[in-house]
């Protein structure tokens, strides 16, 4: 219902839309999966006081978890946890990004580069793009897949969400013009 009321006919409902359908999907399935209490296996993987409610917010925290902290390679084909690059923070291209990312073409392995003029000093934050080159991203995309679009609320401490319920002429322009 948020959903509808707030991003209703912007560039990003559809796949935002698609994406939340998805989910819902994929948290039915497993929800059915793992099943009720009684059915469950008590091997320890969940509380024995868990409920269905439970389940299906742990659920949902693993699809944002995937969703929000995962990084597509695009070589290989699929989607990747790179615990170091999701330490970092989002820059710009050409906006200060001290790493880059790639993957090794003979072993798959994610390799992280220093994207910096000079050495990364003890306790330096990570910057690094989470566009790939060539494929920037919109704005709206950011916030469908990240949560945040980039430049928009450093200087508030609204959220997205917030912004958008107070009609902000940024986040306005983003998704509707």
């Amino acid at each position: 219902a948020a959903v509808d009321r707030l991003l209703g006919g912007s560039v990003g409902y559809d796949e935002l839309v698609l994406l939340l359908e998805g989910t819902e999907v994929a948290v039915a399935i497993l929800c059915d999966i793992l099943g009720p209490r009684s059915t469950r296996p008590s091997d320890g993987s969940l509380p024995p006081d868990a409920g269905a409610a439970d389940v299906d917010a742990a659920v949902r925290a693993s699809f944002v978890a995937v969703y929000t902290r995962s990084f597509r390679d695009d070589a290989r084909d699929c989607v990747k946890f790179v615990p170091l690059l999701d330490m970092s923070q989002h820059q710009d291209l050409g906006g200060g990004a001290n790493i880059e990312h790639y993957t090794d073409a003979e072993t798959g392995d994610c390799v992280i580069v220093n994207a910096g003029d000079g050495a990364l000093g003890p306790g330096e934050e990570l910057f690094t793009c989470y566009a790939v080159e060539g494929e920037e991203m919109e704005p709206y995309e950011f916030f469908t897949i990240y949560g945040f679009v980039p430049g928009v609320g450093d200087d508030d401490a609204r959220t997205v969400r917030q912004r958008l319920e107070d009609g902000d002429e940024i986040l306005e322009e983003i998704f509707f013009d």
